[in-house]
């Protein structure tokens, strides 16, 4: 139980230190260059897979990560990932010699492959208040893509759904994983 405390605290000093930045652009020479104006959907994208790629949570994000990606996602993906957050933790009571639904894997993309680098490739607009912006996602030689939906807040553009395997591609949705 030691370690849980140790590994709680850690990953609380991560997010307190990610959510200190969250509104700060990524700038160097390496950012992509969609990646930089603070206003656009495009940078929301980057802000939250900069951070999910970062923390590379398995399954399921914790209360820890969700609460560092929140800023960047709509309050109704927001409170469904709670609910399904909240949804595993009975079902884990209630089966304990059973394994967790969403418990491996990266949740946010495609066949639940972990990226270590994104690409922004374009805008895909939707509808007045939602628009596309189609990630390519990299790790050890493999790439794929898929449509970041955002919608438009009162915040600003914010992530509200991911349908994996790109624009026009008909492999399922974050929001049909969550029970």
């Amino acid at each position: 139980m030691p370690g849980y405390a140790v590994r709680t605290a850690l990953w609380g000093a991560v997010a307190v230190l990610l959510s200190a930045c969250v509104t700060e652009p990524l700038l160097d020479e390496h950012t992509d260059p969609a990646c930089r104006d603070a206003h656009s959907p495009e940078f929301v994208v980057c802000q939250f897979y900069g951070r999910y790629l970062t923390l590379q949570p398995e399954g399921l994000p914790g209360e820890t990560t969700l609460n560092i990606l929140s800023p960047f996602i709509t309050p109704d993906l927001e409170y469904l990932l709670y609910a399904t957050f909240d949804a595993r933790e009975r079902y884990m009571a209630d089966n304990p010699d059973k394994a967790a639904p969403l418990a491996e894997g990266a949740l946010f993309m495609h066949d639940f492959t972990a990226a270590r680098q994104f690409t922004i490739l374009r805008r895909v607009p939707i509808d007045r208040d939602r628009v596309g912006v189609e990630a390519g996602l990299r790790n050890n030689g493999r790439h794929w893509r898929d449509l970041v939906i955002l919608r438009l807040t009162d915040e600003g553009f914010l992530v509200d759904d991911v349908h994996f395997g790109g624009a026009g591609a008909n492999e399922g949705t974050l929001r049909q994983r969550l029970p």
